[in-house]
């Protein structure tokens, strides 16, 4: 009783809070790192615990097992593509600790280009993306607690001024006696103002489990706050089907095991310019 109490506690004051829908950081890290994240509403900072916590958590990292690779390349609209892969390991100095690599990439490609303004012809086509490379650890402090850091370096083949770096700490606990696992980032770029992010999960539902994060964005002096929910429906031990909400878009999907060791996953994201499809494979090694 104590736990539900305290989930719908959770919810009701992140629904209190006046959302603003507007993003302050780089638009291409948002766009998901795993699909079934992706379809879980992005909330990756409790429901990221393959390698993608690199990105999303880093002391999830501890949840994933000893390595791990998560890739996939997701055509979005027209002639835009989102590439991501990233990889976990255990550290081979110590048992306690473990580490990630992982790299982001949109691309757009076909961009006409023109000699003079107002010309009609193009002269021909370009390409321009924005990547992102990250490494991470993370470290199990007690049996419950872990914690983790990870430093992302961004850059831009078209933008000039464009390059950033921000980093992350994360703290990720078992809360075992009301069957909730709660995770909070803080995020610092170097141009881009910080986030901080709370979220938790609830796995004393049966079959459900649902989740909750609350994100803060601030840049100089404008702020603004959104929250993500997700829902996870187990229909068999290899199959679950996944439900969302990315602040104003609804997302959905599902995850399987094709083998022991790979599981393949889907997201639909419900947007303005139309459904956006991600797919993603999660490979232990």
């Amino acid at each position: 009783m104590i736990r539900k109490i305290l989930f719908i506690t959770f919810v009701s004051t992140v629904f209190a809070i006046n959302s603003i829908q507007n993003d302050v950081m780089y638009d291409f890290l948002n766009l998901g790192v795993n699909a079934k994240v992706q379809a879980l509403g992005n909330t990756g900072i409790v429901t990221g615990t393959g390698a993608e916590a690199t990105m999303y958590n880093p002391a999830n990292l501890f949840n994933v097992p000893h390595k791990n690779l998560v890739f996939s390349m997701n055509p979005l609209y027209f002639d835009v593509n989102h590439l991501y892969a990233f990889y976990s390991m255990n550290s081979k100095q110590d048992p306690f600790t473990k580490i990630g690599i992982g790299f982001i990439k949109l691309s757009i490609d076909g961009i006409e280009e023109r000699q003079n303004i107002g010309q009609t012809s193009p002269i021909g086509t370009i390409s321009a993306s924005d990547y992102a490379l990250i490494l991470a650890t993370s470290k199990l402090i007690t049996y419950s607690t872990s914690i983790g850091f990870n430093v992302g370096l961004i850059g831009s083949d078209y933008r000039e001024n464009s390059n950033d770096f921000f980093m992350t700490f994360g703290v990720n606990h078992l809360a075992n006696d009301i069957k909730m696992r709660l995770a909070s980032t803080f995020q610092l770029y170097n141009n881009a103002g910080y986030k901080y992010s709370i979220g938790a999960t609830s796995y004393g539902f049966n079959s459900f489990q649902p989740t909750v994060v609350l994100d803060i964005y601030s840049h100089n002096r404008y702020m603004a706050t959104y929250i993500s929910l997700g829902l996870e429906y187990t229909v068999t031990d290899s199959f679950s089907l996944l439900a969302g909400y990315d602040k104003e878009h609804l997302t959905m999907g599902l995850s399987t095991g094709l083998f022991d060791s790979v599981d393949f996953n889907y997201a639909a994201v419900f947007a303005a310019l139309g459904t956006r499809h991600q797919f993603s494979f999660n490979l232990g090694i």
